[in-house]
């Protein structure tokens, strides 16, 4: 996590194995990014997510 003042960015790699409602099995991975800003009470608040942060990079 890199943070600036109340403002923070975090990256981080997942992996996702689900069924779908028809029973058929899912499987998902890749990197997520998001932005957060701490609160009076200091507690981090997601402003953003971007569950597919490497397809920006990439492509």
């Amino acid at each position: 996590m890199t943070v600036a003042g109340n403002l923070a960015i975090w990256r981080d790699k997942y992996s996702v194995k689900a069924k779908v409602p028809n029973g058929d099995p899912m499987q998902m991975e890749g990197v997520a990014a998001c932005i957060m800003k701490r609160n009076n009470d200091g507690i981090r608040l997601w402003l953003i997510d971007n569950p597919f942060a490497a397809n920006d990079i990439t492509d």
